[in-house]
């Protein structure tokens, strides 16, 4: 939980500080939502690696690792100006939060019990909203330049290692995959699970990196962005418990399809109300708490799903997966702000939700005139 809250830290703050940095240099949103994608593609080489290195070294050790080349990689950003090096510091980020995304998922769901996996992935997914949102008020308390932001989540990537020293002989190490591996077998078996990630990971690298340039776009100021990605933060906190509990209760494909809905409504009704503050935290606070549970009800059906060896390699092409949406949203995102300014982000968002949504109805459908199984 620790490790997962500081990623999030990680996240919340260079995400949208190498944008407004691309913004300020006067590049294009292409090339900002490319920048983006190369963190994605981080993911895609890395993920299916992690499981490997935790049973060799262990998976505190694998944590240890990717703390340092994320304070490696904030303080070389920092150091430079070069949009080469902001490139390769964007895939060395995506390198270290990977190994920290797969190696506590793994921990999490090899030790969390069925009836309450839901409730437990949500607390995993409150603590990662609630780091999101510390490194955004860590941005929006220090703002963008200067070194403050990268000494104050270096301190805090540096205390998560030391927090960790007790739990190197209690985490559990990942087995090794006893038949599957790759993306395609578990795609196979468990697609709705499997796309949960890939769409959540096109909606919310889209948002982070996105949003805050599209609030610049329509007039609002750069505190008023971060503010932006700062309430869907706080909204995401609030939802995933509740979210989490409800999807050990019933059919945790109808709450993917709640989640996907609300998700697409909001990317519709936010360029109505961008003027509108009240209006757009509201419908902010409720699209961040709703989406982020997209994830965590995708995981909970991997854990659901899987069991050893097959359950680390599935969380590990669950987190690929991720890294593919991340990869396709924000480079779609970009070329469509780039098309109609600023409004595409939106329509990108709006159909990704939806056309997710309709695959479960489809897939539902399908299922219950066939056989009536899950998916």
């Amino acid at each position: 939980m620790t490790s997962i809250t500081i990623a999030g830290i990680g996240i919340g703050l260079y995400s949208p500080l190498i944008t407004y940095a691309l913004e300020a240099a006067g590049r294009s949103r292409t090339i900002i939502g490319l920048n983006t994608a190369v963190f994605a593609l981080a993911i895609l080489v890395f993920a299916s690696t992690v499981p490997k290195l935790m049973r060799r070294f262990g998976t505190v050790p694998v944590l240890w690792s990717a703390f340092a080349a994320t304070i490696v990689s904030l303080i070389l950003f920092r150091l430079s100006d070069s949009l080469i090096v902001w490139f390769i510091v964007r895939f060395s980020l995506g390198l270290g939060l990977t190994a920290v995304f797969v190696a506590t998922e793994i921990w999490i769901n090899l030790i969390a019990e069925e009836n309450s996996r839901g409730r437990v992935l949500g607390i995993y997914a409150t603590c990662l909203s609630g780091g999101v949102s510390l490194g955004l008020g860590i941005l929006f308390w220090m703002g963008s330049t200067g070194w403050g932001p990268i000494l104050m989540t270096s301190s805090l990537f540096a205390v998560a290692g030391l927090v960790l020293i007790p739990t190197r002989t209690l985490a559990p190490r990942a087995e090794a995959a006893e038949e599957k591996s790759g993306i395609l077998p578990f795609l196979k078996v468990a697609p709705t699970a499997l796309l949960a990630a890939l769409i959540f990971g096109a909606v919310e690298m889209g948002i982070l990196n996105l949003l805050n340039i599209y609030g610049l776009r329509s007039g609002l100021t750069e505190a008023s962005g971060t503010m932006m990605l700062l309430v869907i933060s706080l909204g995401s906190i609030v939802f995933q418990v509740p979210i989490g509990m409800l999807s050990d209760r019933m059919d945790r494909r109808l709450v993917l399809v709640g989640c996907a809905a609300t998700g697409m409504a909001a990317a519709v009704l936010i360029p109505a109300a961008i003027h509108n503050p009240l209006a757009l935290y509201a419908i902010l606070f409720v699209m961040g708490g709703i989406i982020l549970g997209m994830y965590a009800v995708g995981l909970t059906l991997v854990g659901e799903r899987f069991r050893g060896g097959d359950l680390a390699a599935a969380n590990a092409a669950f987190v690929t997966m991720y890294g593919l949406g991340a990869l396709v949203g924000p480079s779609l995102g970009g070329i469509a702000m780039d098309i109609w300014d600023p409004n595409g982000l939106m329509v990108v968002l709006a159909a990704l939700c939806g056309g997710y949504a309709l695959v479960i109805f489809a897939r539902m459908r399908r299922k219950a005139s066939l056989t009536g199984g899950s998916g």
